[in-house]
């Protein structure tokens, strides 16, 4: 049986790839590379051979199907399961397949380790064509011999000490971390080859054990630089519960340190690596893995570490921004005039169980620019209001606003005061249009209110009464107030459910009145 080496593709599944073969199945009666060699005399217009086929036609063709360059655009198309599978027929083919292969699959470099029978306790190794070694991928996948973990972390240094072709031909190491006890054989292997022309790094950590093994300080001393790394990729799946998410924070910063020349970094953890030594990296993923504890302050610590003067601001083109408060909760020093110095346009949300909009407003400083703001504020979580009582710190931050839309939730009496406060401070403004949308429930009697407190803001004034539910009986006492308040409005609508003979009788007192509301409801079937 001829020997196979295992390869896995760049989606992780395994394969085996055919070592040897014989003369047989490299060459094939129907390509003789001998024939392709000859030259016919120039008076043989259409020379034939002893079968009768034409030998210019013949030469044609194998000319093309042995040109490098036609065969590596052919065997490109191959799926890599058929192209590792396919029994190549001479040698030409064979060498373009191979490299080929070499540049598309991973090769399992720690599985052509086997423990031989001759010699207690020695290894043999397989031999493979040298272009396979361009991708290694070193796992806990080990040749069936190899049974003991002692010889299991040293084959790991064998794989990068004791192949020659490694420190010359590879180019790619994937390395599956599933136990712990395999990092420092590996960083060992790295110190010892010194060196190499390795481009990118893939490490991922998904630590099966259950054997309470730490890493040895001395394992992460500084490895030797690499200035060909320009590429490393890292994730951690580490157990979170188990406090040890940072376990593996030392593994990504040797490599770091170790790439004078990194561009590209795509990292996936529950840590923040620090990156102040990237000074030419030119792309970032970061994914933060435990997003119910992540820190936005820490995140925007770590990209300033990334950043120079001529990066800031680094939203130079932004000129809207919509942000949820919860989203930006805990990002400190960055919602400014130097980092969104063409920001124009502001829209703030807050919904109930989020603290308070002047928590959030904590985060922002002071911004000229901000010529159209909206406010979402949800008063379910206010006891009386005071919590949202922003109106001058809201003018104060932002002094240039001309356009204003107002969102205000679950709204009762207790927050007038509260109301009329905020609406005095944004009388300061010189406003040219203000939208103003609440939801009041069935308590009608605090749409009056809200619209006298409105009636001191400058602009084009426009009103929304959003979700009602009440009925004729509810509304009839307050719809006098309603005509009267409402004549300073352009436009003011009224949105919910309505039985329809309730919806019938307020439209054709309102337009009978000619004021500007307008009914746009469901009706109750």
């Amino acid at each position: 049986m001829a020997n196979e080496a295992s390869l896995s593709c760049k989606n992780g599944n395994d394969m085996n790839l055919p070592l040897t073969s014989s003369r047989e199945e490299r060459s094939s009666l129907n390509f003789d590379s001998k024939k392709v060699r000859f030259a016919p005399n120039k008076a043989m217009r259409n020379p034939l051979d002893n079968q009768g086929n034409n030998i210019k036609a013949t030469i044609s063709v194998k000319t093309v199907s042995l040109n490098p360059n036609i065969l590596d655009a052919v065997f490109t198309h191959l799926h890599l399961r058929d192209l590792k599978t396919s029994r190549l027929v001479c040698h030409d083919w064979n060498d373009v397949g191979v490299t080929l292969l070499g540049k598309r699959a991973y090769l399992h470099a720690n599985k052509l380790f086997t423990l031989t029978a001759t010699k207690l306790f020695g290894v043999h190794v397989t031999p493979v064509n040298s272009q396979l070694f361009r991708h290694l991928r070193i796992s806990d996948n080990f040749n069936l011999s190899i049974w003991s973990n002692k010889m299991k972390t040293g084959i790991i240094t064998q794989v990068l000490t004791e192949v020659p072709e490694v420190v010359q031909l590879t180019r790619e190491i994937k390395f599956d971390v599933t136990h712990k006890e395999f990092v420092p054989p590996f960083l060992q292997g790295i110190r010892m080859l010194r060196s190499t022309k390795i481009r990118h790094v893939d490490i991922s950590t998904h630590v099966q054990s259950f054997r309470d093994y730490i890493i040895p300080a001395e394992t992460y001393q500084k490895l030797p630089p690499q200035p060909s790394l320009t590429s490393v990729k890292f994730k951690t799946l580490s157990d979170s519960q188990s406090g040890r998410k940072l376990e593996f924070q030392p593994l990504i910063k040797v490599w770091l340190d170790a790439a004078p020349n990194l561009t590209t970094l795509d990292i996936a953890a529950s840590f923040y690596p620090n990156l102040e030594g990237c000074t030419n990296l030119k792309v970032l993923r970061f994914e933060f893995l435990d997003w119910a504890d992540i820190k936005l302050d820490k995140v925007t610590k770590m990209l300033g570490q990334i950043q120079t003067v001529d990066e800031v601001p680094v939203m130079s083109q932004l000129t809207s921004l919509s942000i949820h408060s919860l989203h930006a909760y805990g990002i400190l020093g960055f919602f400014d005039e130097d980092h969104f110095p063409k920001l124009k346009t502001l829209s703030l949300h807050h919904a109930s169980g989020e603290g308070t909009l002047t928590s959030h407003l904590n985060l922002w400083r002071r911004h000229e620019g901000v010529q159209s703001l909206g406010l979402t504020v949800d008063f379910l979580s206010s006891k009386n209001g005071e919590e949202e009582d922003f109106g001058e710190e809201i003018v104060e931050m932002f002094p240039s606003v001309k356009e204003l839309d107002l969102t205000m939730k679950h709204i009762s009496l207790s927050f007038i005061p509260a109301i009329n406060r905020i609406m005095e401070s944004f009388k300061t403004w010189d406003l040219e249009r203000v939208n103003v949308a609440v939801t009041l429930g069935r308590q009608i009697s605090v749409l009056i209110e809200v619209l006298k407190t409105m009636s001191i803001l400058q602009g084009v004034k426009s009103f929304q009464l959003l979700d009602i539910t009440s009925s004729r009986v509810h509304f009839s006492p307050y719809i006098e107030d309603i005509i009267l308040h409402s004549r300073g409005f352009k436009s003011f609508e009224i949105s919910g459910y309505e039985p329809p003979e309730v919806v019938e009788r307020m439209r054709s007192i309102f337009q009978a009145s000619r004021a500007p509301v307008q009914f746009r409801v469901g009706r109750h079937t």
